[in-house]
């Protein structure tokens, strides 16, 4: 039997891509669909459904110790640092793995298995459209473009666009892991992978939602009327996943400004709720004005003024990869395949012959 060489496949992995990319660059044109209701115990971290993309890891994850899936099990913590890390132990466990569904089941490869990849292992920075200057070398300036790292940690409000597949979600999942990480492991790696950010800013507790899961929870009708939308849906998630202790201590450090709230899909928002959630944003920002803001939109959707956030927000639109990126990505995704066993090494593809 003739085995696959490894260049063969990265080239195989980068047809895939290619061709996943142009079918979401085709759904760009439709109006997104609305949700009409959120799980109650659907796979996600901390707060809201498990996300649509390949890297949120919506669904069937396990949590090891106090959580059976994305439940608490375990006693309520009085301690802030204790209840906090209750938190972001299940906000890692979301958002910690990558699944590898975005592969082809039926193409034959052991990728049926549904192993996960780490997303921290396959993460590429990302690049915006935006351009700065900067002194290179024997003093001569030079341009070169602004990482979306580097717009996020300068930017109080800051919109992230960009096209279907662009990395959006995992620019923000990604984010909110390595500060998750942080919190939890001060001495682990985290900290590399986050090299354009702010020293200062790595104790911010990250907060994720997903915006089309906040948006079907605003038309419930047992939601108390007169209330801060976004706070009462954290609450309600909280709850949700017996973690509804971590509530009160999560108030504490908005109030404080030690958090980094991230707003995942606005363009997935139905026109019923637009308004609303837009407005929800806008009370959010003013009831905790110290607080850091990032929110992700598709570029078209954003072109629309219905659309687009007031106040302070300042927008920033991912660049395509260019083709060193791509091959960074391909043998970041190949060497997990690998570590998973999903694709075989040199020397077990030998074997195989």
């Amino acid at each position: 039997m003739n085995s696959k060489t490894q260049e063969e496949e990265i080239a195989e992995l980068k047809r895939r891509l290619a061709e996943a990319e142009a079918k979401l660059g085709a759904a760009d044109q439709a109006e997104p669909k609305q949700t009409t209701a959120v799980a109650e115990n659907s796979g996600l971290g901390a707060i809201g459904q498990g996300d649509h993309s390949a890297t949120a890891g919506a669904g069937g994850f396990a949590l090891v110790g106090d959580f059976k899936g994305n439940i608490y099990q375990g006693q309520p913590a009085e301690d802030p640092d204790k209840a906090l890390s209750i938190y972001l132990r299940s906000l890692v466990g979301r958002l910690g793995k990558l699944p590898m569904r975005g592969l082809d089941a039926d193409s034959g490869d052991a990728c049926v298995k549904q192993d996960n990849l780490d997303l921290a292992g396959v993460y590429i920075a990302l690049d915006t459209t935006d351009r700065i200057k900067e002194q290179g070398e024997k003093e001569k300036e030079r341009e070169r473009p602004l990482r979306v790292l580097e717009a996020a940690a300068t930017r109080k409000q800051l919109v992230v666009l960009g096209d279907p597949g662009s990395g959006k979600s995992t620019f923000v999942n990604h984010l909110a892991l390595c500060l998750a990480r942080h919190h939890l492991y001060p001495k682990c790696e985290a900290k590399e992978q986050l090299s354009d950010w702010p020293e200062r800013q790595l104790d911010l507790l990250p907060i994720s939602i997903i915006l089309r899961d906040f948006a079907a929870w605003c038309g419930r009708d047992d939601i108390p009327k007169d209330c801060l939308l976004l706070s009462a849906f954290i609450v309600f998630r909280l709850k949700a996943q017996n973690m509804g202790f971590v509530g009160r201590h999560l108030e504490e450090q908005l109030e404080k400004g030690q958090t980094l709230i991230l707003l995942d899909g606005l363009d997935e928002v139905g026109k019923e709720q637009r308004e609303a959630v837009r407005d929800s944003i806008a009370a959010f920002v003013e009831r905790y004005p110290d607080c850091r803001f990032i929110v992700t939109c598709r570029i078209l959707s954003y072109a629309r003024p219905e659309w687009q956030l007031r106040g302070a927000f300042s927008p920033v639109t991912l660049a395509p990869f260019h083709e060193e990126q791509i091959d960074q990505f391909i043998a970041a995704w190949y060497a997990g395949l690998l570590g998973n066993g999903v694709v075989p090494g040199r020397e077990e593809a030998n074997s195989l012959t």
